[in-house]
């Protein structure tokens, strides 16, 4: 299950930086990277819940990048409700929600591919 979830986020990264790359090129793919982005953090989630009720490997980490995507959720929509006038800069908007993109896709990486214990080159070295 490790391994569909590190093979989707990596499906959505790479589409995400596709729909970047035809972003800059002809500035018409604004909305499709939006459509990646609720779905990347959609899934982010929902994988996370599933990890901390199934004690996953790297809990805690899990545990910091949930506590903090769902502190970012509030204080957008705290934001956007308290002061609907206010626009969100889009560093925040963007910026801060890839930002925890990749650092879940990292736990992601370091939980489904951990090394496991000493490999058959050099045993008696170890660093």
């Amino acid at each position: 299950m490790r391994k569909l979830d590190f093979y989707f986020q990596s499906f959505l990264l790479a589409a995400a930086v596709a729909a970047l790359a035809a972003l800059l090129a002809d500035n018409s793919a604004g909305f499709f990277l939006f459509v990646i982005q609720f779905f990347v953090g959609c899934w982010q989630m929902i994988s996370a819940f599933i990890s901390l009720l199934a004690r996953s490997s790297l809990r805690m980490l899990r545990v910091i990048h949930l506590s903090l995507a769902i502190a970012y959720l509030l204080f957008v929509y705290v934001v956007s409700v308290a002061v609907p006038a206010l626009t969100i800069d889009s560093t925040l908007m963007f910026g801060v929600a890839w930002l925890l993109a990749v650092f879940y896709y990292f736990i992601t990486w370091k939980s489904t591919f951990r090394k496991s214990g000493k490999g058959p080159f050099l045993p008696h070295l170890s660093f």
